[in-house]
C-alpha cells in the first residue's frame, strides 16, 4: 500500500507518518526526564528534611547548656567581686 504525496512521488506505508511515532517517542522521552527531574528535586528535599531533623536536638541542646552557662559567675566576674570586696 503506497501513498502519493502532492508532488506525485509513491511513498511507502512506514514514510507516510514517522512523525506520529517520532513526536511520541520524544514525548515519552521529556516526560522521563521531568520525572527524573522531579524525583531528583524530592530526594534533595528529603534530605534537607533528614538533616534538618537530626540537627535540632543537638541545636536545642546547646541552647540549654548555653542557659546553664549564662547562669553561673565567670571567672572575670569572680574576681570583679573580689577586688570590689577587699
Amino acid at each position: 500500500m503506497t501513498s502519493q504525496r502532492t508532488d506525485g512521488v509513491a511513498l511507502a506505508p512506514s514514510q507516510d507518518e514517522p512523525a506520529a511515532g517520532t513526536q511520541a517517542r520524544r514525548a515519552l522521552s521529556d516526560a522521563k526526564h521531568h520525572l527524573q527531574k522531579s524525583a531528583l528535586k524530592l530526594l534533595g528535599y528529603l534530605a534537607v528534611v533528614y538533616l534538618v531533623l537530626r540537627l535540632v536536638p543537638t541545636l536545642e541542646q546547646a541552647l540549654r547548656s548555653l542557659k546553664h552557662v549564662s547562669g553561673r559567675p565567670t571567672a572575670r566576674d569572680e574576681f570583679a567581686a573580689t577586688v570590689t570586696a577587699g
